[in-house]
C-alpha cells in the first residue's frame, strides 16, 4: 500500500503554514493550530492523492471462432458453449468477448469484438485477448475453435502467456473434413542447370478414394506431372511424393502446384513456390587426362563449372575459390607433399574432396604413405606377395675345336647347373657356336628340363671360334620376351675372334637384356676380356677352372609386389540404406577397406565390397568411388540418361559442408527476417533485395549478432514476393519468400501446425477439451492487482468540518474571570 499525488508541486503551498500562525498569535494557541490544519489539509486536497492498494482480480477473455473451417452444426455449439461460459461468470464487468469471423452475435450487456477473418488468424486473437487483460490481473483465456490455425506464430503469444501467467484452455470443436491440399512443398538445393527434385506433402485424403494428379506449372507451362493412385495413402492420413523438375536456367524462378482429379477435372489446390538458383558449383578436376575435363562437364552438366587442372598440381593452388576438388585416378607424383597439406588444410576448413580412380588411385600410385590417405575414408594399404619374375635364358656355348676336352665339360656343366635353377614359367634356349652359330635348343618354356640337359650333353667341339654372330643371335632369341628378367649367359675359354663386342653389348644393355660371362678351363689369358664383356653387358664375370670352383648360376630375383587390388566382372551397385540397386552394371573397382567411422553409401551387392564411402574430415566431407567414372569401370554407364545426375548429387553431397553464405528467411505476417550466416573468413557480406514486380536492387542493412551472424528486418507486405541476395565478394547467396508463405488457406491448415495450439495450451498450464465445458477448471486468481483509491474528497470533507469546528470554537462565549472569579 501506498500513496501517491498526480500534483505534487502543490506541497510548495504548505510553507506559508508558519506565517499562518505567527500572523495569528493573537488568537488562542488552539484556534491558531485549527486554522493550519485547515489550511494543509486544502493544499494537501491540491495536491490530489490516490491510495495504491493490491486487490484479488480475474480477467476472462471468451474467443469464439466462426470461421469458415468449422462445419455449421460447430458454429450452433460454439454460440450455445459461449453462452454457458458466460452465465458461469457472475461479475460480467471483468469478461470481454471476441469473435472471429462469421455472423456478428450480440449479448446483453457485453460488447463483443469482432475481427473478419481476412485481417486475422488463431494467433492473432490470442494476442487481441491478452491487451485485453489488464496488467496486473490474472487472465482466464477461453478458445472455442477447431484449431485450424492458419498461421504458425505463436512464440510472442507463448511468452506472454507464461511471463503474465494467463492460462489459455481449449475448448475443441470439429472441423469441416478436408479436401486434398498441398500441406508442403520444398526442393533440393537448385543451381543453374540442375534438374532439381520437388518434394510434395499432401494431406487432407483421409476420405478420399480416387487417384490424384500433382502437376507442376511455369506460366502456364506444365512442366512435370505425376499421377497419384488411391491406394498408396490407404489408411493414411498424408502422403508424400517427389517429382523432378526441368533444368533450371533462371535465377529466380516461381512455379505453381495444382493438385486435381486424375481426369483434371475438379482442381482441389495450388501452391506458389519460389526456386531460387545458386550459381553453378565450381569443380576442380585433376586428373591424367587432358580430354576429361570436356566429358566431365558434359556429363555434369551445366549445374558445373568444371576447371582442369595443370599436373603436378601447384601448391599454390587457390581452393578458396571452388567448392569441391575431384582427384581422379592420380598418383603421389601428381600431388607434391606440400600440396597435399595445403589439400587437407581446405578440407578441414569446409571443402569437399571426391576421390576416385582404379589400382593407381588405391594402390600402385604411391598415395598409401602420402599425408592425404588420412583424410580418405577408406585404406589405402598395398596389399603385397612375395613372388618371383619370369626369367628368359639364353644359354651361348662355345663349341669350338679349342673347348676340346676339360674346357667342354665344365661349359656343359655350368649350363646344366643353370638350367635346374629355372621354373617352368621361365624361357630357355641354347646357341653353340663353332665357326658358325645355331640353336641347339630354340627358345622355350623351361617344362622339360631334362631334355634341355641331355641336348646339352650332345654338344661337341669342332670348328673356329666367331662369337659375334652367336650373340647376335641370342639378343633376336630373347628381344620378343615379354618376362621381366632376360639374360644371356655366355659361356666359353675366350679364344674368340677379335669384334667391336662394346658397341654390340652396350646396345643390348640398353634394351634390359644383362649379358654375364663364364670362363671355362685352366687358362687366365681372357680374364680381362671377359669381364669386359659382362662389365659391358651389365652382367657378371666368372671364372671356372676346374670341378672344384664350380658356381650355380640363379639368374632369378625374388620380389615383393603389390597384389592387385581390381576386380573385373559384372557388379551391381546397392545403396546401403534404402537397399535399392542402380540399374546399370560396374566392369571393374577397386577392392578397399572402409575406414571404421566411414559410412558407406554404395557397396556391391554380394560382397558388400564398399564402392562410394564418405565422412566427415574437419569442417569439409570427403567421398571415395573406388572406379573410374570416365574408365573401363563405368563404360557401360556412360548411355545411362541419369549417370550425370547421380555422379553430381554424389559431388554435390560433399559441397553442402562448404556454405561460406547460408541466407534464411521468415515472414510474420507484414514484417520479413532474414538471417545469414557466413563462414569464419567472409568479411562485410551485403545483402540485396527486391519485389517481383521491381527490377532494381534495394540494399538492406544487416546488424551483426556474432562474428558469423547477421541479421535484418523488412517492413514489406504479406501479399508481396520478396527475391534475396547475399555477396561477400566472391560468392554468392540467392532465396526467396513468396507472398504469404506464412498463412495457409482455411481448410488447408497442415497437420504440423495444428499441433502448436495444443503445444501452447499445454505450455500455459490450461486444458483441452472436445466440445464441453463440463471439465473446465475455475481459475482462481493468482495475482493481486493494483487498484487506486483518490484521498481528494476525504481531504475536502475533512477541511469543511475543520472549517465549522473553528467557527464554532471562535462564535462560542467564553466566560469572564473577574478578581480570581468566573461568572
Amino acid at each position: 500500500m501506498s500513496v501517491t499525488f498526480l500534483h505534487p508541486w502543490y506541497a510548495l503551498l504548505l510553507v506559508i503554514l508558519p506565517f499562518v500562525w505567527f500572523l495569528g498569535r493573537r488568537f488562542s494557541r488552539i484556534q491558531r493550530s485549527l486554522r493550519c490544519v485547515l489550511l494543509a489539509s486544502l493544499i494537501v486536497a491540491s495536491m490530489q492523492p490516490v491510495l495504491i492498494h493490491q486487490v484479488a482480480q480475474q480477467h476472462t477473455v471468451v474467443m469464439l471462432d466462426q470461421s469458415d473451417s468449422l462445419s455449421d452444426e460447430a458454429k450452433a455449439q460454439a454460440v450455445v458453449l459461449l453462452k454457458q461460459q458466460l452465465a458461469s461468470i457472475q461479475d460480467k464487468a471483468n469478461v470481454d468477448v471476441l469473435q472471429l469471423a462469421g455472423t456478428p452475435i450480440a449479448i446483453d450487456g457485453l460488447v463483443v469484438h469482432y475481427f473478419p477473418s481476412a485481417q486475422s488468424s488463431l494467433s492473432q486473437l490470442v494476442s487481441q485477448a491478452l491487451s485485453l487483460v489488464p496488467v496486473g490481473s490474472s487472465g482466464n483465456l477461453v478458445l472455442l475453435s477447431d484449431g485450424q490455425a492458419t498461421d504458425p506464430h505463436w512464440s510472442r503469444d507463448l511468452t506472454l502467456l507464461k511471463q503474465r501467467g494467463i492460462v489459455l484452455n481449449w475448448i475443441r470443436l470439429s472441423a469441416k473434413p478436408q479436401t486434398p491440399f498441398i500441406a508442403n512443398a520444398e526442393s533440393d538445393a537448385v543451381r543453374i542447370g540442375s534438374q532439381p527434385a520437388l518434394h510434395v506433402s499432401i494431406e487432407g485424403i483421409d476420405n478420399y478414394h480416387q487417384s490424384l494428379s500433382l502437376q507442376v506449372f511455369k506460366a502456364d507451362h506444365l512442366i512435370a506431372e505425376k499421377s497419384l493412385v488411391a491406394e498408396q495413402w490407404r489408411g493414411h492420413s498424408s502422403i508424400s511424393t517427389s517429382l523432378t523438375l526441368g533444368a533450371v536456367s533462371e535465377e529466380f524462378t516461381a512455379v505453381e502446384l495444382r493438385l486435381t482429379t486424375a481426369d483434371k477435372q475438379t482442381q482441389f489446390a495450388s501452391r506458389q513456390l519460389w526456386l531460387a538458383a545458386q550459381p553453378a558449383y565450381s569443380l576442380l578436376f585433376v586428373g591424367n587426362d587432358p580430354q576429361a575435363e570436356r566429358q566431365m562437364q558434359q556429363l555434369l552438366g551445366s549445374g558445373f563449372q568444371v576447371v582442369q587442372a595443370k599436373l603436378p598440381l601447384a601448391a599454390d593452388t587457390d581452393f578458396a575459390q571452388y567448392q569441391a576438388v575431384m582427384l581422379d585416378d592420380i598418383g603421389s607424383t601428381a600431388l607434391p607433399e606440400l600440396t597435399q597439406k595445403r589439400l587437407l588444410t581446405a578440407i578441414e576448413n569446409g571443402l569437399g574432396l571426391f576421390y576416385t580412380g582404379g589400382e593407381i588411385a588405391f594402390s600402385k600410385g604411391g598415395m598409401a604413405t602420402q599425408p592425404l590417405a588420412q583424410a580418405l575414408p577408406v585404406k589405402l594399404q598395398q596389399q603385397e606377395q612375395q613372388r618371383e619374375p619370369g626369367v628368359s635364358l639364353a644359354i651361348v656355348i662355345d663349341s669350338s675345336g679349342s673347348m676340346q676336352g676339360r674346357p667342354l665339360e665344365l661349359a656343359k656343366q655350368v649350363a646344366r647347373l643353370a638350367v635346374r635353377k629355372l621354373k617352368p614359367q621361365d624361357q630357355v634356349g641354347i646357341v653353340e657356336f663353332y665357326g658358325t652359330r645355331q640353336w641347339a635348343v630354340p627358345m622355350q618354356a623351361a617344362l622339360h628340363p631334362d631334355d634341355l640337359e641331355r641336348a646339352i650333353g650332345r654338344l661337341q667341339a669342332q670348328g673356329g671360334s666367331e662369337l659375334f654372330p652367336a650373340i647376335q643371335e641370342a639378343y633376336f632369341g630373347l628381344k620378343n620376351s615379354h618376362n621381366r628378367y632376360r639374360h644371356i649367359l655366355l659361356i666359353t675359354d675366350a679364344a674368340v675372334e677379335e669384334e667391336n663386342y662394346q658397341r654390340l653389348l652396350r646396345f643390348i644393355a640398353q634394351d634390359q637384356i644383362n649379358v654375364s660371362t663364364v670362363l671355362v678351363g685352366e687358362s687366365t689369358d681372357g680374364e680381362q676380356r671377359m669381364a669386359e664383356i659382362a662389365n659391358w653387358g651389365r652382367g657378371r664375370f666368372y671364372a671356372i677352372h676346374n670341378e672344384f670352383n664350380m658356381v650355380e648360376i640363379n639368374l632369378h630375383r625374388p620380389a615383393t609386389e603389390p597384389q592387385s587390388i581390381l576386380r573385373r566382372g559384372d557388379f551391381q551397385l546397392l545403396h546401403t540404406a534404402t537397399q535399392t540397386p542402380l540399374p546399370v552394371h560396374l566392369q571393374d573397382y577397386a577392392k578397399v577397406q572402409p575406414q571404421p567411422a566411414a559410412q558407406v553409401i554404395w557397396q556391391e551387392t554380394h560382397s558388400g565390397d564398399p564402392l562410394v564411402s564418405s565422412w566427415r574430415y574437419g569442417a569439409g566431407r570427403v567421398s571415395a568411388f573406388m572406379t573410374d567414372p570416365l574408365g573401363s569401370g563405368t563404360q557401360g554407364w556412360q548411355q545411362w540418361p541419369e549417370y550425370g545426375q547421380w555422379l553430381g548429387k554424389q559431388i554435390t553431397s560433399l559441397t553442402n559442408m562448404q556454405q561460406h553464405l547460408q541466407l534464411h528467411s521468415e515472414r510474420q505476417f507484414n514484417r520479413l527476417q532474414i538471417q545469414l550466416d557466413v563462414a569464419a573468413d567472409v568479411r562485410q557480406p551485403t545483402l540485396q533485395w527486391k519485389s517481383q514486380s521491381s527490377e532494381s536492387w534495394h540494399n538492406l542493412s544487416l546488424q551483426q549478432r556474432s562474428p558469423t551472424l547477421y541479421h535484418a528486418d523488412l517492413d514489406i507486405k504479406n501479399s508481396a514476393d520478396v527475391l534475396l541476395q547475399a555477396s561477400d565478394g566472391v560468392h554468392l547467396q540467392r532465396a526467396a519468400n513468396g507472398a504469404s508463405s506464412d498463412i495457409a488457406p482455411e481448410q488447408q491448415v497442415s497437420q504440423q501446425w495444428s499441433m502448436l495450439l495444443s503445444q501452447v495450451v499445454h505450455l500455459s498450464g490450461g486444458v483441452q477439451l472436445d466440445g464441453t465445458l463440463a471439465n473446465l477448471p475455475t481459475v482462481s486468481p493468482t495475482l493481486m492487482g493494483l487498484a487506486g483509491l483518490s484521498l481528494y474528497p476525504g481531504l475536502l470533507f475533512a477541511a469543511l468540518l475543520l472549517y465549522f469546528v473553528e467557527l464554532i470554537y471562535r462564535r462560542w462565549p467564553r466566560a469572564l474571570v473577574v478578581s480570581g472569579t468566573r461568572v
